[in-house]
């Protein structure tokens, strides 16, 4: 299963004078014994793991506390935050989840898997920095469950499950409506609503947007994705005004284009996307 992800060579992100790094952890549990030479996660130097045994395995999610002051307020999320300083993303991942759900990979016997391929860009900051977001896979051998016993942060997190990896063999689908949209502010306000693709984790809110998109990521590379493939594509944007077709087209496109984008080759052409953003711009 998770043998299928290819192995990659890690060359870590950071802060820069122009982006601020954040970065997620894909946090697994279950029964995972290593291959023959390979060894326990190394923060500085991770090595893909090959496992001759793994099974039973969990993934862990959060919901994010309710903050007028965050965007993602309530949301499903992996454990996850910004770069401090120098910090590297691994680094961080590492870090956040111990100050989030007081699990310290450090201490237990875990596994690095894999980073996804994609740094996936975020948004802009009021500093004029752009914001990525890498997301790393790790297991723990824990066939104890012992990591049932957590410790949120009161401030950032306000529940954490397990979720078993084969619930994603038969999921539970179902459409998310939003008022979420962070675009310009030009266009948002025409912005009514939006339907998009989501899935019923067990939380007392859907799991959608940018984690639901990393959920596929990861189901993809061990091929266990094709229950929840054809509802990937799902999108819907309402608009009202003058523009309303246009505008709900190219959040549309834009939309795909981004988070598909994550685990799927864009091949559609430039132009597609592209002639009816300039139409947008002339007349806006």
């Amino acid at each position: 299963m998770l043998n299928l992800i290819p192995p990659s060579q890690y060359k870590p992100y950071t802060n820069t004078q122009t982006t601020a790094q954040s970065a997620v952890c894909i946090l697994l549990r279950g029964q995972f014994k290593p291959q023959q030479g390979y060894s326990q996660l190394n923060i500085n130097n991770p090595q893909s793991t090959k496992f001759q045994e793994q099974k039973d395995i969990e993934i862990l999610y959060i919901q994010r506390q309710n903050s007028k002051r965050d965007q993602y307020s309530g949301e499903i999320a992996f454990p996850g935050g910004k770069c401090d300083n120098d910090e590297t993303d691994l680094q961080a991942a590492i870090r956040e989840v111990h100050e989030e759900v007081g699990i310290n990979l450090n201490g237990l016997e875990c596994y690095y898997v894999c980073r996804l391929s994609k740094n996936a860009y975020m948004k802009k900051l009021k500093n004029n920095k752009s914001l990525y977001c890498s997301a790393f896979v790790i297991a723990i051998n824990d066939p104890e469950k012992t990591t049932d016993h957590m410790r949120l942060s009161e401030n950032e997190v306000q529940q954490a499950k397990w979720v078993k990896l084969s619930y994603f063999d038969d999921p539970q689908y179902k459409t998310k409506k939003s008022q979420h949209y962070f675009g310009p502010r030009s266009i948002a306000k025409y912005f009514k609503q939006a339907e998009t693709a989501a899935l019923d984790i067990g939380f007392d809110e859907v799991l959608y947007g940018f984690t639901f998109f990393l959920t596929i990521s990861f189901l993809y590379l061990i091929q266990k994705h094709q229950k929840v493939w054809e509802h990937a594509h799902i999108a819907k944007f309402t608009f009202t005004g003058p523009m309303k077709y246009a505008l709900e087209y190219g959040a549309m496109i834009a939309y795909k284009r981004e988070r598909i984008g994550l685990f799927e080759k864009w091949n559609w052409p430039i132009y597609t996307y592209l002639i009816p953003m300039l139409i947008l711009m002339i007349l806006i």
